[in-house]
């Protein structure tokens, strides 16, 4: 890796803070996961290849790991704004997004929100659009009920939580494996705190079918895109939202890497990777 890591916690108003770690030189890449992970879902993957060329910049998103946001903030626009201001703190203009599932649709938010702002967009196997997700919404989405859902989030968390991530990382990875050591290094006792679950049970009410929170312009976006997903993505049906993606945005080309899941930059870290240097790199 070029450089060393910095770790850095940014304190913003009203209790929202931005976790960061960075590392390299050159155009700004922010790296923003999706559900059920923190940023060492990144350091286990691509970021210290990314590093290499680019300053990096691996966030907890809003809410989760050690990002802190305050209930009834989990819009897509919300979290990518407490980003925003964050990362300003560093100094960091015009970034390009590598983001990653539900990651992706808070990229997409930024990127409508204030196109002028975003150099390029590399989207694995992202959420784009409000659907009904049974998994999510039915289990972690009664969390974010205002006096019910951090009681059931703390009943959860000693109780079915525990064997039901361990089961979903496997629906994630499929029909990959994960990883070597990422199970071993997983950040459990973040991912799983009752203030996380019930941060997961209020991303996901946010793309309830008709809720307009998660609703993104994305007539708006200019930055083009790259949308890597895989054809056995058992997560996020491609067929919902990478493809119809790819068509709404104004400069977008649309990857299909057969017999990949949903862990796109884990699977698949050499398209990964090409990607983002073809993003960053003038024609």
């Amino acid at each position: 890796m070029t450089g060393s890591v910095k770790t850095r916690d940014i304190r913003l108003d009203g209790g929202r803070g931005l976790h960061v770690v960075e590392a390299g030189s050159g155009p700004p890449l922010v790296l923003i996961h999706g559900a059920l992970t923190t940023h060492q879902d990144w350091l286990e993957g691509p970021f210290t290849r990314l590093a290499a060329s680019h300053r990096v910049l691996a966030i907890d998103r809003p809410g989760h790991g050690l990002s802190p946001r305050p209930r009834f903030l989990a819009s897509p626009l919300a979290q990518a704004n407490q980003i925003r201001e964050g990362l300003a703190r560093l100094d960091v203009e015009r970034p390009a997004l590598l983001a990653h599932s539900f990651g992706g649709l808070v990229a997409l938010a930024w990127a409508a929100a204030h196109p002028d702002e975003v150099a390029a967009l590399t989207l694995l196997a992202p959420i784009a659009f409000s659907e009904f997700r049974p998994l999510e919404q039915t289990l972690f989405g009664p969390r974010a009920a205002p006096f019910s859902g951090p009681a059931l989030s703390a009943v959860g968390s000693v109780s079915i939580d525990p064997p039901l991530l361990r089961a979903l990382q496997q629906v994630m990875f499929a029909p990959q494996e994960p990883p070597p050591g990422w199970l071993e290094r997983f950040p459990y006792d973040q991912v799983l705190s009752p203030a996380a679950m019930v941060r997961e049970g209020e991303d996901a009410s946010t793309v309830l079918p008709g809720s307009p929170l998660g609703h993104v312009d994305l007539h708006r976006i200019e930055a083009p895109a790259v949308i890597l997903t895989g054809d056995n993505d058992k997560v996020v049906d491609p067929g919902r939202h990478a493809g119809p993606l790819a068509k709404r945005l104004r400069r977008a080309e649309l990857v299909r890497l057969p017999g990949v899941g949903h862990m796109v930059h884990h699977a698949a870290p050499d398209v990964v990777m090409a990607a983002v240097q073809a993003q960053l790199t003038p024609a």
